[in-house]
């Protein structure tokens, strides 16, 4: 959280998996990115920044570091285990050991600046709170009423420095660890520094501090702020000249589906979907020779500019949206052996999604053991059907139900195991169908037995209907 001055004020953990997927970064480099980006832990052990300087042959000198290394990080998972026990030391104790941690640490951020120049952490944070948002403001322009917190976040980012934040943030989190014990752990673990032998990098996304002063309009990262900026970035890009590694033999104005047929060779991006994790919406990479069959690869084989590619990758992270589940989409995957997702939508959507994924799937027997969540699932979505082609216009095409399966066979790469498109007026008639055929039977007559063992059955005239 940042305040007006662009000081950090607090820090708030993410623990939502929903909301933390509904996050979004303007990344222009790996690693360079904004609002979000990774930094490792604050601290490390005072050897570490040694290492990489020392000759590999000098092994007794490597083995005494290594020792000296490890006894410095026993201590830090010492005082980690000390807080979070069950009777946490006192804020005195506390406060000494953190003293004694800091003086055997150093700047975890300034590792490997002189292992690899260019790629020190301190100057990226640098670049993700200035650099790229000063870039990033004057494509977003005129920004609307309900997206200006996003504006105002990048004019307090660039109030800020590498070096200030790596200060308040240090402050911040061991006040923290000394004030709150109950998370004073998590603190330590995630940003302060780590005592595992692979240290992860943790994802800090900035927010403006005041998002109440915003009401009723939405802070920062919030998701309509979110697709604002997607939009302008689009906009900016299908404005750009062509990059020059364009190929020359390139001369189109359209892409394969009518599009603007621009920045062709880039990549296609990746959808992040439940059950199947990350998904390349197409791979036909040239250094592939089995691409080569029909004579071209890559984008000379199948145009398709940027734009049109991002509205692919916005059409199916949309149906494979975890609050869509049995709507636009199902999990398959003890039907197929492999990790499935079963898609099924209208051609044209109705306000509410129907729920076509979860009537085509059904219910395991013991979820509805009588047919009635399949009944009134199968009632609601033949209503909305009902209703899209009663206010469809006699001119539109037919309105289509579309059903596809994406699996992992391997794993790995994603493939397409079945796509099929149905007429919703055929669909609609084929239920009409199937109610009139079962009420079309005969009488069954059903000889009643007695109550008690060894009763004779009834005659006749106790005879009773069955339906």
């Amino acid at each position: 959280m940042l305040d007006q001055n662009g000081d950090l004020v607090s820090l708030e953990p993410i623990r939502d998996r929903e909301r933390i997927e509904r996050l979004r970064k303007w990344e222009v480099g790996a690693g360079f990115s904004f609002p979000a980006f990774n930094v490792p832990p604050l601290l490390a052990a005072r050897t570490d920044h040694i290492k990489k300087r020392i000759a590999e042959s000098d092994n007794t000198f490597q083995a005494w570091l290594a020792a000296r290394t490890d006894r410095i990080k026993e201590r830090m998972a010492a005082f980690k285990k000390a807080i979070t026990g069950k009777k946490p030391p006192d804020a005195e104790w506390v406060r000494s050991r953190l003293r004694r941690i800091g003086v055997l640490s150093v700047s975890g951020w300034r590792t490997n600046k002189n292992a690899d120049k260019g790629r020190d952490e301190w100057d990226k944070v640098e670049k993700c709170l200035t650099t790229i948002p000063q870039k990033l403001r004057p494509i977003l322009d005129e920004p609307p009423p309900s997206c200006r917190a996003a504006v105002e976040l990048i004019e307090r980012s660039q109030k800020s420095s590498a070096e200030k934040f790596f200060n308040q943030l240090r402050e911040w989190l061991e006040r923290q660890i000394q004030t709150d014990p109950a998370n004073a752990g998590e603190w330590c673990d995630l940003l302060f520094f780590s005592s595992r032998k692979k240290t992860g990098k943790t994802c800090l996304v900035l927010e403006v501090s005041d998002r109440s002063a915003f009401d009723p309009d939405p802070p920062a990262n919030h998701e309509i702020v979110l697709k604002w900026i997607n939009q302008r970035l689009h906009a900016h890009d299908a404005i750009e000249v062509k990059p020059k590694r364009q190929r020359a033999t390139v001369a189109l104005s359209q892409d394969a589906y009518a599009g603007t047929a621009d920045r062709l060779n880039d990549k296609f991006p990746m959808v992040n979907l439940p059950v199947l994790g990350k998904v390349n919406l197409r791979s036909m990479h040239k250094d592939a020779k089995c691409q080569f069959r029909y004579g071209v690869a890559e984008s000379e084989s199948f145009p398709v500019g940027m734009l049109t590619r991002q509205a692919m990758k916005d059409a199916l992270q949309w149906i494979g949206d975890v609050d869509r589940r049995d709507k636009t989409w199902c999990d398959v995957s003890s039907l197929s052996g492999k990790k499935s997702l079963l898609f099924a939508y209208p051609s044209r959507l109705p306000d509410a999604a129907p729920e076509l994924a979860g009537l085509i799937v059904g219910f395991q027997d013991d979820a509805d053991p009588d047919g009635a969540r399949f009944e009134a699932c199968a009632a609601r979505v033949t209503a909305s059907l009902t209703e899209l082609v009663r206010k469809q216009p006699h001119e539109a095409p037919a309105t289509e139900v579309r059903v596809f399966v994406l699996t992992k066979p391997d794993g790995f790469r994603t493939k397409v195991l079945s796509s099929g498109r149905y007429s919703v007026e055929r669909l609609l008639a084929s239920a009409n169908e199937w109610m009139a055929c079962c009420r079309n039977r005969p009488p069954i007559l059903i000889r009643q037995f007695g109550a008690a063992k060894g009763d004779q059955p009834k005659g006749d005239d106790h005879v009773q209907a069955a339906h």
